[in-house]
């Protein structure tokens, strides 16, 4: 089987099989428009579930499409709407008689655009929607009406469910960050009230259902966790927990044909802390060992590297978009486990004030989390780690 570093489907799945079951029986419920909201901190395996979830409701009435923000090349809400609708059309494709991927269509010329969209199998009003989703903006002299434009993508995935006789299931991966999404060649973030159009769309659709996850507890509150939220109350809400150090151990023993003692399983569990990113990533490293045998040595020398050498990769674009401020903080936070703003002002010398607005930075970018009035923690264990050594 081995390990991976993308997100897992199918036998590579430890442990989640509970909402995985729950969700497929939900989702895949003719009479239920019910969708979900999974939090949880990141690398913990929210897409895993998304996408394994989507497998398994691969069927013919059923339309899964996966989704998310963080991949979105223009991030704004033009490409946000353009890169949707792109993924909703190729995931009808089978059914609307188009011979051109998706997103070939966008480098198609304008007459060929127009013969391939007009070929599709559906009512003439769905083709001149998806033509103005794609080519919006195109046209200078034209406003840029981005509340139709966000109505008119939502729409297009319930009128493609409703021509096809089946149901849309939307996973939306990292939801939160469509509050980021900025006008087109502008600076200023305008997605918050993109999320409470989506919001009232949605209540209207009786063949889509939406799912949606997060990473930042803050965030996921604004969206959907506190009462005065959007989706407050719309969708499921699920934490999606690290794994069980007896799960940690059922990945080593089934993926890694080595020996591991006893004390070297405990001792990944406490290095992983049950993130099973982490846990893959140390399998991985683990296979290149010579030695037959993995004792806490192995595991201790093997996480060294990786905090050189993957660490590195993984979390130095991360830090270097904090701001000067933000990193002097947090990396005072990693390098003396300190925790109270009074601790860190002390440590830094910078006023009470002034560390006290760069933790709520810090924690809006899900950097930190607070665990009580006063209390800050780094939310990611190995982040912290890396930040002891550069």
């Amino acid at each position: 089987m081995g390990f991976t570093l993308v997100a897992t489907e199918g036998k590579n799945f430890i442990d989640r099989e509970e909402i995985i079951e729950e969700m497929v029986t939900v989702l895949s419920n003719k009479k239920s428009l019910m969708g979900f909201t999974l939090y949880g901190k990141r690398r913990v395996g929210k897409t895993s579930i998304f996408k394994e979830v989507k497998r398994r409701l691969s069927e013919e009435d059923v339309v899964p499409i996966y989704f998310s923000i963080w991949d979105i090349v223009e991030e704004n809400v033009s490409g946000f709407a353009r890169e949707l609708t792109t993924e909703l059309i190729e995931a009808y494709r089978p059914r609307l008689g188009l011979k051109e991927r998706a997103k070939e269509l966008l480098d198609l010329p304008a007459k060929y655009f127009y013969r391939a969209v007009r070929s599709m199998e559906i009512e003439t009003k769905i083709q001149d929607d998806i033509v103005f989703l794609l080519k919006f903006g195109e046209d200078k002299k034209e406003g840029k009406n981005y509340d139709l434009l966000i109505e008119g993508v939502f729409n297009l995935a319930e009128h493609l469910a409703q021509e096809t006789g089946t149901r849309c299931i939307l996973f939306i991966d990292e939801f939160p960050s469509i509050m980021d999404l900025t006008r087109d060649g502008s600076k200023e973030a305008i997605g918050e009230g993109i999320i409470r159009k989506i919001r009232t769309i949605h209540e209207t659709q009786k063949n889509t259902v939406l799912c949606i996850s997060g990473s930042t507890r803050k965030t996921m509150d604004a969206v959907a966790l506190s009462s005065t939220s959007a989706f407050y109350r719309q969708l499921l809400v699920r934490e999606i927990k690290p794994l069980k150090e007896i799960h940690i151990r059922e990945l080593m023993t089934k993926n890694l044909e080595k020996n591991i003692t006893p004390e070297a399983n405990k001792r990944i569990y406490e290095i992983t802390r049950g993130v099973p990113f982490y846990a893959q990533l140390m399998g991985a490293r683990l296979e290149r060992i010579k030695q037959e045998t993995i004792t806490i040595k192995e595991i201790d020398t093997a996480f060294g590297d990786i905090l050189r050498e993957e660490g590195t990769l993984l979390f130095r674009e991360e830090f270097s978009k904090l701001s000067p401020k933000e990193k002097v903080v947090i990396k005072a936070m990693a390098v003396n486990n300190i925790h109270k703003p009074t601790e860190i002002a002390r440590k830094i010398n910078e006023t009470l004030a002034n560390v006290g607005s760069t933790l709520n930075y810090l924690e809006e970018k899900g950097a930190i989390i607070k665990k009580s009035r006063g209390f800050y923690e780094l939310e990611d264990h190995v982040f912290k780690e890396w930040l002891q050594i550069i």
